[in-house]
């Protein structure tokens, strides 16, 4: 019988480990370099799921994994891919630190004051994909996804405040953009 490895992520919650996340990891690892090979992302892909799968600790810290790959790119020559991921890794943590999601109607702000004064949450990716199970009864895999499309756009925006409204929406157009795609593999 197979070995089935968990990962622990750093919310706490624990999903099954997916080798096509390493791979994708791999991959945006080089393409910030001279070294850009698919071939050679899905060979290292192998070595890491092969070692990781080999550990006793299960589950598995996604920590631990971001170490593992870190290691194998330096000990295989491609240090700027590593250096690549920790500046990848760095800035997420950065960037979720920062963020906060305003609970406010911005259309009723007249001063910089009621901006102050409004209520804040911390962001938390993990919130987002749990309301996502439990408002629309998706599967964890789903909502992960689609809390990390949107955790990427609001990123991409460079903003520390995002209004609650403003991530709703997002958070809509991405559900119902992996719904539809879902809906369409299935029908084929």
């Amino acid at each position: 019988m197979v070995k089935k490895q968990k990962v622990l992520k750093t919310d706490s919650s624990i999903e099954p480990y997916i080798h096509t996340k390493v791979l994708a990891t791999l991959c945006h690892c080089f393409s910030g370099t001279e070294v850009a090979d698919i071939s050679l992302c899905e060979q290292l892909a192998e070595v890491i799921t092969h070692y990781v799968y080999q550990q006793e600790e299960n589950p598995i810290s996604s920590e631990t994994i971001l170490s593992i790959i870190k290691a194998a790119l330096t000990e295989t020559g491609y240090q700027n891919a590593a250096e690549v991921l920790c500046e990848h890794h760095n800035k997420r943590c950065v960037n979720r630190h920062r963020l906060e999601i305003l609970q406010a109607d911005l259309s009723k702000f007249k001063s910089i004051k009621d901006l102050h004064a409004a209520k804040k949450h911390r962001w938390n990716k993990s919130d987002i994909a749990r309301n996502l199970m439990e408002s629309y009864n998706l599967d964890r895999q789903t909502a992960r996804t689609i809390a990390s499309m949107v955790e990427d756009k609001v990123f991409a925006l460079g903003i520390t405040k995002i209004p609650s409204s403003l991530l709703k929406q997002l958070i809509l157009n991405d559900a119902a953009s992996v719904l539809t795609a879902e809906d369409e593999l299935q029908t084929v």
